[in-house]
This record gives structure tokens, C-alpha cells and sequence, in this order.
């Protein structure tokens, strides 16, 4: 689903979605967006701008997600979030090691980052990250991306024996 480059004049809310092709919103300008509790094949936000809130509540989502650049006005809620390279990343979106499995990179999120009980499979990206509160990774769990190549090829290893 591409919404690039749309200006929405309301929220976005795909809650308990499974979409099996990636979300791109890149430059998108909407109030607020929730994808709580969804299956996303990728979420491609960077440079969005939210005069709200950024919800990915109970969300799985199977490549990278960016939101580099991003203007978030209120807060960015990941809490119970998974992020693990079940599938392919999409020809548009490379998987850049510098980026992490989650990229809030040269983001603005006025309010705070809840990522409390996330997976994520890869690693997060927060560099040049401003924020003007607080950061919650209470029982985070968060792999490198070579910690992800060693656990793939593990599982890889214990199928060939």
C-alpha cells in the first residue's frame, strides 16, 4: 500500500490488519497513525510528519522499519512490538546495517518513545534521534543485526545434522 507523498487530513488507523505488501509512507503528512496489533509485510515512514501520535502496538512487522526524518508531534508507542526478517526486504527499501531493523535516525518525536517489551531482530538505529521526554525500553529485547546472522545460521547448522 503506498500512501507516499499524501497529505491526509485525518488519522490512519489499520488496527489488527494483516497487509502482505508493504506500507510506504514517505513523506506522508496525517494527523495520526495505528497500526496496533497488525501484521505488516514493511513499514517505510521516513519523513512522515504526524501532528499526533505513532502507535505499532502489539504490531509484527517482517522487515525493516524507517522512520528516519520523521516529524512525530506526540508520541511514538512501539510497546510489544516484534520486528524480525521473516521476508524479504522490498527492492525499494535495502536493508542498510547502519539503519537497524527499526531506524528512528534524524527523527523528532515530541513526546515520549515507548518500546517496552519490543523484539526487535536487528537492531534500532537512533542516531541524531530528538526527543523532549522520555525513552522506555523496560524488557526490550534488541539482537544485532550479526546476532541475527549467527541465530539464522544456527538454526541453519541443527537442520543439516
Amino acid at each position: 500500500m503506498t500512501l507516499s507523498n499524501a497529505r491526509l487530513p485525518f488519522s490512519l488507523r489499520l488496527i489488527g490488519c494483516v497487509i502482505d505488501a508493504p506500507l510506504s509512507l514517505n513523506n506522508c503528512e496525517l494527523v495520526t497513525l495505528d497500526v496496533s496489533g497488525s501484521v505488516l509485510a514493511g513499514l517505510d515512514a521516513t519523513f512522515l510528519k504526524a501532528s499526533g501520535s505513532v502507535r505499532l502496538r502489539r504490531s509484527v512487522v517482517m522487515t525493516p522499519v524507517d522512520f528516519g526524518g520523521a516529524r512525530i508531534h506526540g508520541f511514538f508507542d512501539g510497546s510489544d512490538l516484534v520486528i524480525k526478517p521473516f521476508g524479504a526486504t522490498p527492492a525499494n527499501q535495502g536493508f542498510d546495517g547502519d539503519r537497524g531493523m527499526l531506524n528512528l535516525s534524524q527523527a523528532t518525536i515530541d513526546n515520549d518513545i515507548r518500546l517496552e517489551r519490543a523484539t526487535i531482530w536487528g537492531g534500532l538505529a537512533m542516531r541524531g534521534l530528538k526527543t523532549q521526554r522520555s525513552v522506555f525500553l523496560d524488557e526490550a529485547v534488541l539482537l544485532s543485526p550479526v546476532a541475527v546472522l549467527e541465530r539464522l545460521a544456527s538454526k541453519a547448522f541443527r537442520r543439516a545434522i
